[in-house]
């Protein structure tokens, strides 16, 4: 259907446009089956739209899908919340909104989110401790350790989380001593 494969039979159009013309008009995409979408959907399932999390034309723009035992988090826009972590297990019903970290419509803007120890950590900036170290507890999200106390950020090296013999490791800055892991 989207210009992949040639049909051996009949035509294909879209919007009155061969499939090769509605891509070059960015009028079709590419939704490729992936473990880091939903695996246990179907290709089918894994395209058609779940929930409508930012209703109207401006989309929600999902990024960086991490799954973490039945549950996937990944980030999104909306209107009233900014980009704040959400979480699915794949069901509209069971889709939203983990934790308005910056509370209104500025962005916790997380990111980074790294699994270790069968936990989901992130950087995020809640408005009043700037980017620092969360994690996902339970049904919501919580600060782990304001690094750099009050309102200025932790300041993450490139805003890596990585992981490696046991350790979740990262550079900060706590204001005093420099960057540090």
């Amino acid at each position: 259907i989207s210009g992949l494969e040639t049909p051996t039979v009949g035509t294909i159009s879209l919007d009155g446009l061969s499939p090769t013309a509605a891509r070059s008009h960015k009028r079709v995409g590419f939704v490729p089956q992936s473990p880091a979408l939903l695996p246990w959907r179907t290709v089918r399932a894994n395209a058609s739209l779940l929930l409508d999390i930012n209703p109207g034309s401006a989309g929600s723009n999902v990024q960086n899908a991490v799954r973490v035992g039945g549950q996937t988090y990944f980030t999104a826009d909306t209107a009233a919340a900014g980009r704040e972590l959400w979480s699915t297990d794949g069901t509209a019903a069971n889709t939203s909104m983990l934790r308005d970290i910056n509370p209104g419509t500025p962005s916790g803007a997380p990111s980074s989110l790294t699994v270790f120890s069968g936990t989901l950590y992130f950087l995020a900036d809640d408005g009043a401790h700037g980017v620092e170290l969360w994690r996902v507890a339970g049904a919501s999200a919580e600060l782990v350790v304001d690094i750099n106390p009050g309102p200025a950020s932790g300041q993450f090296n490139r805003g890596r989380l990585v992981t490696g013999a046991g350790t979740l490791i990262f550079a900060a800055n706590d204001g005093a001593s420099g960057f540090e892991y």
